[in-house]
């Protein structure tokens, strides 16, 4: 499943080392800053971390991103993951 599939992992730390090299870890947060903002839209602002583990992924993320999908989240990319598995 995980090699032609998408699997959404709620706490892939009790994979151990099951974790496939290869994936992308999406860590959804809270914006504090937000969080005290008069305006209730902004009350609800998430941050998403995108973290590519492996080639494959990091050219996937960089095609989403190119062809403008990112361009409306407020969105921390990091290149690549270190694998520390």
């Amino acid at each position: 499943v995980m090699k032609e599939c998408i699997s959404l992992i709620e706490w892939p730390s009790r994979l151990g080392s099951m974790i496939p090299n290869e994936r992308l870890e999406i860590t959804i947060s809270i914006d504090r800053d937000a969080v005290n903002s008069s305006d209730e839209q902004e009350e609800n602002t998430r941050i998403l971390l995108l973290k590519p583990y492996g080639e494959r992924w990091v050219q996937r993320l960089q095609r989403v991103q190119d062809d403008g999908y990112l361009d409306d989240l407020i969105v921390e990319y990091e290149e690549d993951g270190d694998d520390q598995n």
